[in-house]
């Protein structure tokens, strides 16, 4: 049996297709499977998947099936092993990726990486994660663990109610569980490519109301707080893009900071790294003088 299961969903993404299975072809560990599924495509996806011959890949179509969340579960439900890597079509894996999560002999349920970010065949930044605590923080308000396409985790389903953002909520699901049950490996392992035709450029509404549920449902769990998704989205753009409220009062939203960063503090243990970082990303001057004040 394979060491481990990478999963890629694919539909309509000839361009950047063989840049993504070649990347994980070139693995340094060579030990794994790699099952693809190809939904309902009308370019050359299927005739670029069948010219590829390595043992290791498994190519998957089904016309009863479709969406990204749905092609997952079924290549998940076809997976031999127990620990899932996923892998975007449109995206890139180092070649050390799968060695260097063995190398870490990880037992925890989600891993993710440093990842970088690649635009017009440039790489534009890197995307470095923080302590697992302050990555919480964030996680409440939708910055996500990064790309989808960079996590490993043990084996299990997506929720299918989430068409969209479904890695968001499988991640608040395995938190929710246990916040602990994280590791991040603090080294890039993964390009995530910004394009045009990318499901958070094509589907971007879509993707931030489910975004929004699950972002409400953390709310609820670490912090017992029982929110609007309006207020949610307030949060969220307020800590995204330093955006005044526009469905609560300043006065009444700035008391909610308050409560939450009391609650957060509460309900978990803060290093003074991880108050550093969160007054960072609550760049706000007066958010800022406010968490420096309790």
């Amino acid at each position: 049996m394979s060491k481990l299961s990478i999963v890629m969903p694919v539909k309509d993404n000839e361009q950047y297709l063989d840049e993504a299975i070649t990347s994980i072809l070139c693995q340094t560990e060579k030990d794994y499977e790699f099952l693809i599924f190809a939904d309902r495509c009308n370019d050359e996806t299927i005739y670029r998947l069948n010219q590829y011959k390595d043992n290791r890949i498994k190519i998957f179509t089904d016309p009863s099936i479709t969406g990204v969340t749905n092609a997952l579960n079924f290549l998940i439900s076809k997976s031999s092993t127990n620990i899932i890597a996923r892998q975007d079509a449109d995206d890139t894996s180092t070649p050390n990726r799968i060695d260097t999560f063995f190398k870490n002999n990880i037992t925890s349920s989600l891993t993710t990486s440093n990842y970088l970010i690649k635009y017009n065949n440039k790489i534009i930044t890197e995307n470095k994660s923080a302590t697992p605590v302050v990555n919480i923080f964030k996680f409440l308000f939708f910055y996500n663990f990064g790309a989808h396409g960079q996590l490993f985790f043990n084996k299990r389903y997506y929720n299918k109610a989430f068409k969209f953002c479904q890695d968001y909520e499988l991640c608040s699901e395995i938190l929710r569980e246990n916040y602990t049950d994280y590791y991040l490996i603090d080294e890039p392992l993964y390009m995530y490519r910004k394009h045009s035709k990318s499901i958070n450029s094509t589907y971007r509404s879509k993707q931030i109301y489910f975004s929004l549920l699950t972002s409400q449902a953390n709310i609820k769990h670490f912090l017992n707080l029982n929110l609007t998704l309006n207020k949610v989205k307030d949060l969220r753009e307020y800590f995204l893009e330093n955006k005044k409220p526009s469905h609560t009062s300043e006065v009444l939203f700035l008391s909610l900071i308050k409560t939450i960063i009391t609650k957060f503090k509460a309900a978990f243990t803060l290093s003074s790294q991880d108050i550093n970082t969160i007054e960072k990303i609550c760049s706000d001057t007066y958010y800022s003088t406010f968490i420096k004040s309790q």
